[in-house]
């Protein structure tokens, strides 16, 4: 009776994808798979693993942008009406700094 198939998990992570080409490898290392057919699985493993990773990063980019957008904009409320003794006070700092130098 031939042994029946391994069912694989969480394929939309790349764990899963992980996961199943060290299963692929394992495989092959022990001979219960051609080296051909386990070089092109790892190549699919491996390439569907990046895919995954590629759409995680994305929903998790996504999910930053909705939150940002959600937030109310804070804009920072300076004073722009200083006194002109503030002014003074200020040119005259800076003076005497160009004069030290």
């Amino acid at each position: 009776m031939p042994a029946l198939p391994r069912i694989s998990r969480d394929l939309d992570k790349a764990s899963g994808w992980l996961t199943e080409l060290a299963s692929i490898y394992r495989s092959a290392r022990r001979g219960q798979l051609a080296t051909d057919d386990a070089s092109r699985l790892a190549y699919l493993c491996s390439q569907a693993g990046r895919l995954a990773k590629d759409v995680q990063e994305l929903k998790e980019l996504a999910q930053i942008r909705d939150d940002l957008q959600s937030e109310p904009q804070h804009v920072p409320q300076i004073d722009y009406t200083s006194s002109d003794a503030d002014a003074a006070t200020s040119v005259s700092v800076i003076e005497d700094i160009e004069a030290q130098s």
